[in-house]
């Protein structure tokens, strides 16, 4: 096997670990991120503590909708309507967080914790 055959097999073999693993690594720094701000609301900490927590579930959020794109993205042999379907969920939801307010965030948060008890 030529080193450029050989290249790019390990390049496929990257390609196609690496998107899983992002979103599972994705879906640890949001689960930390939704963690921290049910501590915040619970303990009601200051607002400014409040409103930096709920940015991190923001950006925590959109990482994982990121990282489950280039997942779903991923070309296979079968593109299937299901596939198409779920990428297209994954830009609604990453649209819908980009636009909901900190306020709103905290108040779903706050709505989950409530929910718990």
């Amino acid at each position: 096997m030529s080193d450029d055959a050989e290249l790019r097999k390990a390049f496929d073999a990257w390609l196609a670990v690496q998107p899983k693993s992002e979103a599972r690594a994705s879906k640890g720094v949001l689960g930390r991120a939704e963690r921290r701000l049910l501590g915040s609301i619970k303990h009601q900490e200051p607002r400014a503590r409040l409103v930096a927590s709920a940015e991190r579930v923001r950006q925590a959020q959109l990482g994982w909708l990121k990282a489950s794109k280039l997942k779903a993205e991923l070309p296979t042999d079968a593109d299937t309507e299901e596939r198409r379907l779920r990428r297209t969920n994954l830009l609604d939801a990453q649209r819908a967080w980009e636009q909901v307010s900190v306020d709103e965030i905290i108040a779903l948060y706050a709505r989950r914790l409530e929910a718990s008890r």
